[in-house]
C-alpha cells in the first residue's frame, strides 16, 4: 500500500533497486518524526537549512548526506500521516532546487570551473523542468528514470566533496551522465507527444 502511494505521487515511478531499498528504510527512518507530530513541510523545510552550512563548510560532505535523506523523508511521511497537499509538493520541488544550487556552491567554493558546474545545473533543473512540463501537457509517462535522477546527482556531489581531488573528473562524468539523461527524456517525450 506505501509503495503503491509513493509510486503514484512521484509520477507511477517503477519500483526497484535502490528505490526499493530506501522504500523499505524510509518508514523506519520517518516513524520519530510521525510520533514527534513533525509536519512533512517542516521536514522539506529543514532539508533546506540542513544543506545551507556547505555555504561555509563546502567540504563538509555530511550535509549533503543529511539533506539528501530528510528530503526523501518529506514526502513517507506525508503519505504515513495522510498530509499529502499540493502545497507540499510545489514547496518539495522548489526547496530541491534550492539544495541542487547550494550543492553548487560548495563545489564552486571548493575550486571548480563555473562553466562545467552550470552546465551541471542546468542540466539538471532542465531534466526536472521536462518532466513537470510533460505532466502539465497531459503526458503520462512522465515517470520516465533516467540514469541521472537526483539521488545519483547528490551521489556525484558527495564524491566530488569527499574526493575533493578529484572532483574536476567527478563532476564532468556527472555533467555528462546528467546530458545523457537528458536525451532519455528527449526521446521518449517525443515519442510520446507523436502519440498525442
Amino acid at each position: 500500500m506505501f509503495n503503491q502511494e509513493w509510486s503514484a505521487i512521484h509520477g507511477g515511478t517503477e519500483i526497484r533497486g535502490i528505490t526499493k531499498f530506501w522504500l523499505k528504510l524510509s518508514p523506519i527512518l520517518a516513524k520519530p518524526f510521525i510520533s514527534l507530530g513533525i509536519s512533512p513541510n517542516l521536514v522539506t523545510t529543514l532539508t533546506l537549512f540542513s544543506a545551507l552550512p556547505l555555504i561555509f563548510a563546502p567540504k563538509m560532505w555530511i550535509w549533503v548526506l543529511v539533506s539528501l535523506i530528510l528530503d526523501g523523508l518529506d514526502g513517507t511521511i506525508a503519505i504515513l500521516s495522510k498530509k499529502i497537499t499540493k502545497f507540499g509538493a510545489a514547496l518539495d520541488s522548489i526547496a530541491d532546487r534550492a539544495v541542487e544550487f547550494i550543492w553548487i556552491v560548495a563545489l564552486y567554493k571548493n575550486g571548480l570551473n563555473l562553466i562545467v558546474l552550470g552546465f551541471f545545473l542546468g542540466g539538471a533543473w532542465l531534466q526536472e523542468y521536462l518532466r513537470a512540463r510533460a505532466g502539465g501537457l497531459g503526458i503520462r509517462n512522465i515517470s520516465v528514470v533516467t540514469i541521472s535522477e537526483r539521488p545519483v546527482r547528490a551521489i556525484f556531489i558527495l564524491m566530488a566533496i569527499i574526493f575533493f581531488r578529484f572532483s574536476g573528473p567527478i563532476v564532468l562524468a556527472a555533467t555528462v551522465v546528467q546530458l545523457l539523461a537528458l536525451m532519455q527524456l528527449f526521446r521518449v517525450y517525443r515519442v510520446e507527444f507523436k502519440a498525442n
